[in-house]
């Protein structure tokens, strides 16, 4: 799994809501005049769990669902440049239009680089 954030021993799991990232802390509490050990559990709101594609790009950097990959355009217009495009779980597979494994490069995600969707 991948996650984006701080590292740490950190729990996903499913439920209601989706996919819950936690971090469990051991902490002491007093009881009746001893301390005991006890666990704490960190819900970690600001993490995104982004699934491993199994592929990776010309550079061999994995790509998760949620990345964002530049490809050229077509190879019958070089012109034209590149064209972001983004790495979705969709009826059970992971796509994106026009991947080529020699020619993609990752060049940020959904979570920490929205901007790049805007490109055009």
């Amino acid at each position: 799994m991948y996650y984006t954030g701080e590292e740490g021993d950190i729990h996903f799991y499913f439920d209601s809501s989706g996919i819950v990232a936690e971090r469990f802390k051991d902490i002491q509490i007093a009881v009746e005049d001893r301390l005991e050990d006890d666990v704490h559990v960190e819900k970690l709101e600001h993490l995104q769990y982004m699934e491993f594609t199994g592929l990776k790009d010309k550079n061999g950097k994995e790509i998760y669902e949620g990345d964002i990959i530049a490809l050229p355009y077509k190879r019958t217009f070089p012109e034209l440049g590149l064209q972001n495009h983004t790495v979705i779980f969709k009826n059970g597979y992971f796509s994106c239009s026009d991947y080529n494994t020699y020619a993609s490069e990752v060049i940020g995600n959904i979570y920490e680089n929205p901007e790049l969707l805007n490109i055009k």
